[in-house]
Formats: C-alpha cells, sequence, structure tokens
C-alpha cells in the first residue's frame, strides 16, 4: 500500500532563482530529480510502507548556478494513520430460548419393613 507524503519546501533564498530540483533516494537506491519552477513550495510523492527516504533541494538561479544542497530529510515511510471507527454493532432478536431442562430428580431409596 502507498502512503501520500506532502513535501514542503522552504521560500527561495534569492530572487534570481529560475528553477528547484528535488533530489529523492529511495532504499539507497538511484537518485531521482525533479524540476520545479522558482515558485513551487509544494509537492507530493508516495512511498510504499517501510522505504527508507532522503530528500535534498537545490536552487537554479537565471546564470545557472547551482546552490549547495540543502540539509538531507530522512525518514522511514510509516502508516501511522488509524483505520476509521467501525459502525455500531447491531443485534437482532431470534427467538425465545428453549424452556431449561428439569433437574432429575435422585430416585427415592427403598427403606426397609421392620
Amino acid at each position: 500500500m502507498g502512503l501520500i507524503y506532502e513535501i514542503i519546501f522552504s521560500a527561495p533564498g534569492a530572487s534570481d532563482i529560475a528553477a528547484r530540483e528535488l533530489t529523492t533516494v529511495v532504499n539507497s537506491g538511484t537518485p531521482s530529480v525533479s524540476t520545479f519552477g522558482p515558485t513551487v513550495t509544494t509537492t507530493q510523492a508516495t512511498y510504499e510502507v517501510n522505504d527508507a527516504v532522503v530528500l535534498t533541494l537545490v536552487d537554479i538561479n537565471s546564470s545557472g548556478t547551482r546552490s549547495d544542497a540543502s540539509q538531507a530529510v530522512s525518514f522511514t515511510a510509516l502508516n501511522t494513520i488509524k483505520p476509521p471507527t467501525p459502525g455500531i454493532v447491531s443485534v437482532t432478536l431470534v427467538g425465545p430460548s428453549p424452556a431449561p431442562a428439569q433437574d432429575a430428580q435422585p430416585a427415592a431409596e427403598a427403606q426397609p419393613v421392620a
């Protein structure tokens, strides 16, 4: 089951930022780079449960100069969302219960006749 995360970028630190690159590494695999416009500050991504995710952001100015990468954000995708509360339990009368069985009385012992 995939989990959807919202990724929030800090605002650009300069007015001449032309693009932003988000680098994502999942489970120590090959980095994936997504490019965004300069005004984008959020995106969404889907990860599988127990994925180990590392994210960094680089800003690129109008001259093509790249910033250093941001501090990496690392997390493990965990499903911490509670399931919905179940509906109410219903009860239906089926009918009367059978009459209880009569307790058997012990047989009277014969008494010797004197």
